[in-house]
């Protein structure tokens, strides 16, 4: 399944990389880093981690929760939109 990003959420994307660029070791950054590049080449790879958003069960977007941020997602046909990326101790 093909992974697209809306420009929101490659701004979003952007800002989070940075963010744990600053606070995290390089560890941490280079496993951030692999897991972005993953979950864009192979979606399925994240597949397994998605779930319903808790507080709007019924809206066709799920949510992966990675080092601490929330990956928001939207299948529309034959792609998968990434539409946000939520720092998750912001986001509730």
């Amino acid at each position: 399944m093909t992974v697209r990003v809306t420009e929101s959420a490659r701004r979003q994307l952007r800002v989070a990389a940075q963010a744990v660029a600053r606070r995290e070791n390089t560890t941490t950054q280079g496993a951030f880093r692999a897991f972005i590049e993953r979950m864009l080449a192979e979606y399925e790879a994240v597949m397994e981690e998605r779930k319903p958003l808790s507080d709007f069960p019924d809206l066709p977007i799920v949510e992966a929760v990675r080092f601490g941020y929330r990956f928001f997602f939207r299948d529309v046909g034959d792609a998968v939109w990434l539409v946000g990326v939520w720092n998750a101790r912001q986001s509730g």
